[in-house]
């Protein structure tokens, strides 16, 4: 009786004990023992195992711990990059993706963490999480990993761009925006061709990190755009940049053969933008398309942008334009410059 007592107690005491515990501190005695190769191939296999288990039981805790330990035995993921790769790959993370979007912000920071601590391995895991999160702060979380894994080498995200899902590319555009620099020039250039103008709009916005001679000839082919909100973004970051080269850009897109056939509010929003970037360099072909039609002169809203634009730049040359435009014999060029000129130009 005495012995299946003790027995009972003994093993009590041991299912009660930390097995996580004891697995680190043995294995820590293992390879200082035998700190050759093989040895810690062999450990890191087990721990990658671990880290997989603990995952898809969603403890980031237990699978932080289990990756700390890994960097340990394998510092450099030598002998386990491959393996954890392909478990990140094999995973069903819907599970995870469920807990994290009920989780408090803690837990969403410790699966940051964990990500950022697995190396390259982790980018899929990221990716996987921002794509299939429901809540902000769970796809903020994987994308924030994304930018500490990525940022010294952001071509690791491009095979992402691929994905067939519009949201998950959104999330990887907005991701290289975070990153910015000349370096991502390339990937937004392939995000840029995408169908869905959701994607295309967060391109645009990610070309505000882009040093600006790499991101005007992208934003300049998206104003090939009947999408309102995609050209006011692009215009929008396009007026950034004062200077001749803007202008000149713009005035193609304005005197181009199909620009008054364009919806008005289409031409108002490029005429703004001209009026943002231009100086007396743009005088001249505002004054042509003042006086387009001489005599025989209609009213139209391309006339009465131009005069308008003139007014907005204020130089004495584009006053001077829109004074001599009072004398004019065409109606609607002397009307289209009293209007212009009764508009106060906020400086």
């Amino acid at each position: 009786e005495f012995s299946r007592s003790h027995f009972t107690h003994a093993w009590k005491e041991e299912a009660e004990r930390d097995w996580k515990q004891q697995a680190v501190e043995v294995l820590r005695e293992i390879i200082s023992l035998d700190p050759g190769e093989d040895t810690r191939r062999s450990l890191s296999h087990s721990v990658v195992t671990w880290v997989s288990a603990a995952l898809q039981r969603s403890s980031l805790h237990e699978a932080q711990r289990a990756v700390e330990l890994l960097r340990e035995l394998d510092p450099e993921l030598k002998f386990s990059e491959e393996e954890l790769t392909e478990l990140m790959r094999r995973i069903n993370y819907k599970p995870l993706v469920e807990y994290l979007d009920e989780a408090d912000s803690n837990e969403q920071g410790r699966f940051a963490a964990f990500a950022v601590g697995l190396g390259r391995p982790g980018i899929d895991l990221a990716f996987s999480v921002m794509s299939q999160g429901t809540r902000s702060r769970t796809r903020a979380a994987a994308s924030t990993a994304l930018c500490y894994q990525c940022a010294g080498n952001p071509e690791m995200l491009e095979p992402y761009l691929g994905s067939k899902d519009a949201e998950a590319v959104i999330h990887v555009v907005f991701v290289l925006g975070q990153i910015g620099g000349s370096e991502v020039v390339g990937m937004l250039h392939v995000a840029a061709q995408h169908s869905d103008s959701r994607v295309r709009r967060q391109v645009v916005q990610s070309l505000g990190s882009v040093p600006a001679h790499d991101r005007l000839p992208l934003l300049l082919e998206q104003l090939d755009t009947e999408d309102p909100q995609l050209l006011a973004t692009t215009l929008n970051m396009v007026a950034r940049e004062r200077s001749p080269d803007v202008a000149h850009a713009l005035l193609r897109w304005i005197e181009g053969p199909d620009f008054e056939s364009r919806g008005e509010d289409i031409q108002r929003a490029f005429f703004q933008a001209l009026a943002e970037v231009a100086g007396d360099e743009v005088v001249p072909t505002l004054e042509s398309l003042l006086h387009r039609g001489g005599w025989f002169a209609r009213r139209s809203f391309s006339r009465a942008a131009a005069a308008r634009t003139l007014q907005r730049i204020g130089t004495p040359a584009a006053q001077a334009v829109l004074t001599g435009g009072l004398k004019s014999r065409a109606a609607a060029v002397r009307s289209a410059c009293q209007e212009a000129l009764q508009v106060k130009v906020t400086p």
